[in-house]
């Protein structure tokens, strides 16, 4: 089935992968081949009809055209950014049943022994536990038997990509309504919350210069562990709108050959900006400062199937093949520590 599906590949995009088939080769012709290969003998008569029918029962045709979506899906997939999903930390989980995250505190201080003197206890603090569980989505979709017949490879890679895509942006949709809906974490308080110490908000907090970003930066800087001493986490990604990515690519920008002292940007260089046009629609000017160190935003997936899954079927309510797309996925912020929002306003 690999021969076939890099035949197909090669005839869809151009590429070189290695196949017994050249690119005259039609989809019927490795349809025979599948039959073929399993012993079946084709009758010098037979139409295009009958060979694709067999091979869609009785060979390893469906398989072939599957793995053929399936890789043009994965292309798509990987090639449309999903920005908050970068700012987060990818999990592979075993099984459907809940994820428990507890924080746990940094180790206890240090306290100097006297002569003679003896060590103390100390203890490690633990935080509420967050969970959550994987789900599954999917869809149903169907290439009919006359695009086999009639040689059709183009709708592979317009298949193929457009399943990508719709994957991608499935993920990039999850991500963006879970971050806007500021969700309540194990503690009680929603993830940007005064109690949580990352939120700016008033005049001062709209992304017009360096001061905002330096106070959102301070405030990061500033987070704590659960014993209380300053993390220190430093700035990596700038989070933002659409009608903000022009400003944000200039305080990200790197200016040390600035004239003057005061010219240049001190996070020049160090900032990365991540640009979510979905945020433009609940608000243009709230914008996000995360850690790279930050393991607050967890991104999911079953291990062994991270990103879109193909399966097929010979089709009997549908008139040829049927994919099903399907991703096991989930999203939760399980901390708030390492993410800074500023409302903008």
């Amino acid at each position: 089935s690999t021969c076939i599906t890099n035949a197909i590949i090669n005839r869809v995009t151009g590429a070189a992968e290695p196949t017994v088939f050249d690119n005259r080769a039609s989809l019927v012709d490795m349809a025979v081949q599948c039959l073929e290969d399993r012993g079946e003998r084709i009758g010098r008569h037979a139409s295009k009809n009958d060979i694709v029918l067999r091979a869609l029962t009785i060979s390893d045709f469906p398989l072939a055209l599957g793995d053929t979506v399936g890789r043009i899906m994965q292309t798509a997939y990987d090639a449309l950014p999903t920005p908050i999903k970068k700012a987060g930390c990818i999990v592979l989980m075993n099984d459907f049943r809940d994820r428990r995250v507890i924080r746990i505190g940094d180790a206890p201080r240090l306290e100097k022994v006297n002569e003679h003197g003896e060590f103390h206890h100390g203890y490690i603090q633990e935080d509420a536990a967050a969970g959550y569980r994987l789900k599954t989505f999917g869809k149903i979709f169907a290439l009919s038997r006359q695009a086999i017949v009639n040689d059709d490879v183009a709708i592979f890679q317009d298949v193929g990509a457009q399943w990508g895509r719709a994957t991608a942006n499935f993920e990039a949709r999850q991500l963006t309504d879970l971050l806007l809906s500021n969700p309540a974490l194990a503690d009680s308080y929603a993830l940007f919350h005064a109690n949580h110490g990352n939120l700016v908000t008033g005049t001062g907090s709209a992304l017009t210069g360096l001061t905002p970003l330096t106070v959102a930066i301070s405030k990061l800087r500033l987070q704590t562990g659960l014993d209380g001493d300053p993390l220190g986490l430093p700035p990596r990604y700038l989070v933002v709108p659409a009608a903000l990515e022009a400003v944000a690519l200039q305080l990200a920008r790197d200016l040390t050959a600035a004239a003057k002292i005061t010219d240049i940007n001190p996070y020049g260089g160090s900032l990365e900006v991540l640009v979510e046009p979905r945020l433009d629609a609940t608000s243009a000017t709230a914008w996000y400062l995360v850690s790279d160190q930050s393991q607050a935003l967890e991104v999911a997936y079953l291990a062994g199937a991270e990103g879109p899954q193909i399966e097929t079927r010979a089709g009997f309510d549908v008139d040829g093949m049927e994919f099903k797309c399907r991703i096991d996925f989930a999203a939760s912020f399980v901390d708030h520590r390492g993410w800074i929002k500023s409302a903008g306003v």
